[in-house]
């Protein structure tokens, strides 16, 4: 029976699906995105459109502070939940 409607044996998740992510991952903290950007009054929606990001994704997202990753989280919606860091609104 899958667990959270995930059809994937662990098998496939332990060799392809998480590889791949780290993967991902990895070179989104090569460029990591400002989050000057949502300082400076700009919402996840605009920054949505910037990316080119048909909607607020799911999925991990990592804090870095000096180069280093400070606090890692997930969230159904990436954007939304930065803004709220970044607003001071997150729990």
């Amino acid at each position: 029976m899958p667990i959270d409607g995930c059809h994937r044996t662990f098998e496939e998740l332990a060799h392809e699906v998480l590889p791949a992510y780290m993967s991902r991952l990895r070179e989104s903290l090569e460029n990591p995105l400002a989050m000057a950007d949502f300082r400076s009054g700009i919402g996840p929606g605009t920054i949505r459109q910037r990316l080119k990001l048909e909607c607020d994704p799911p999925g991990c997202y990592v804090l870095i502070d000096g180069g280093q990753p400070v606090y890692v989280g997930i969230s159904k919606h990436v954007l939304q939940r930065l803004n709220d860091h970044v607003k001071g609104a997150a729990t």
